[in-house]
């Protein structure tokens, strides 16, 4: 690291004496004469020597500050970058791996109640990692599933409940309360599953997941938030359990696969959340395609274990 922002010093010496820049440390003849004779006649020196080293000393400083400032600049981002490129190499290594073991479950021929919940606990430990690198917050990550979802058809109601059967273990540790996981959580009474319901059914492909980068802590603060969804408040059945939402953002996607079926519609049978403690968190671009790729792999994982409990008709 040292070696590198040592390689950085020719760079900002350019900038700071290049072309563009020469005009704030060497205006003109007359500008340098002025500033060599700026001890005499302002200090009154009667040494032409003393005024000059003055003038001279004058251009060394200002030339060291500036060059000081261009160094700062270029290493400021340097760094940036260096840590930009880092975690997404990072996040990208996490990704994969996390993929490649669901991916591993799947080649299975059945999978039992207690691998199931390892696997999906695993997913969202993982991609909390992943999550508070990239947005440098704290995250939790949920996947909540429809109660009695099947692989069959169903239509898709509003009314649904939704059960969380995952968690991070911070965030079983801190959201987990008894009121809250014998509530009653419905779609229509949480704004993100109902958006992504209703873009579902009006076969909005590019409008599969939900994001709110500004959730206010609390329901009666709703007055002060940007980015309303397509209802005016912000609808979220967890303001009933908890004095404080303990979350500013939050991105949501419909555990669906990644090609709908052969009349164009999906089959939902829950969703992926993922919320962060700070506001302006996520993007509807590189967050959604992670989130999607990840809800395509739970999504056969789900099938794989309703294939292999004969005995259940859904999930739960």
């Amino acid at each position: 690291m040292i070696k590198d922002l040592l390689k950085l010093i020719p760079t900002a010496f350019k900038q700071s004496f290049s072309e563009d820049n020469k005009k704030w440390w060497m205006g003109s003849p007359g500008a340098i004469s002025a500033v060599l004779g700026f001890g005499r006649t302002w200090f009154g020196f009667e040494s032409i020597e003393k005024s000059v080293y003055l003038g001279v000393s004058f251009f060394v400083s200002w030339g060291l500050l500036r060059f000081i400032f261009f160094y700062a600049k270029v290493a400021y981002n340097f760094l940036v970058l260096k840590h930009s490129e880092n975690s997404y190499g990072n996040i990208l290594k996490t990704v994969v791996a996390s993929n490649a073991y669901l991916n591993l479950a799947k080649r299975e021929t059945s999978i039992n109640d207690v691998k199931f919940k390892q696997e999906l606990t695993r997913v969202c430990e993982e991609y909390k990692s992943i999550f508070d690198l990239k947005t440098r917050s704290t995250c939790s990550v949920s996947i909540k599933v429809l109660k009695h979802a099947t692989l069959s058809d169903s239509p898709l109601s509003s009314d649904a409940e939704m059960v969380c059967m995952a968690r991070d273990s911070g965030g079983v540790k801190n959201r987990h309360t008894q009121a809250y996981l014998e509530g009653n959580h419905r779609i229509h009474n949480n704004t993100c599953y109902n958006v992504i319901l209703n873009n579902l059914t009006s076969n909005r492909r590019d409008r599969l997941f939900y994001i709110n980068n500004c959730i206010s802590p609390k329901r009666d603060e709703m007055a002060d938030r940007v980015g309303k969804s397509t209802t005016n408040d912000y609808f979220n059945t967890s303001y009933e359990y908890y004095d404080s939402l303990p979350y500013r953002s939050e991105i949501v996607v419909p555990i669906i696969p990644l090609t709908p079926a052969k009349d164009g519609r999906y089959k939902l049978l829950g969703f992926i959340c993922v919320d962060s403690s700070s506001k302006a968190s996520f993007d509807g671009n590189y967050d959604v395609s992670i989130l999607r790729g990840l809800a395509d792999d739970i999504f056969d994982l789900f099938a794989l274990y309703l294939k292999s409990q004969p005995s259940k008709s859904s999930i739960v």
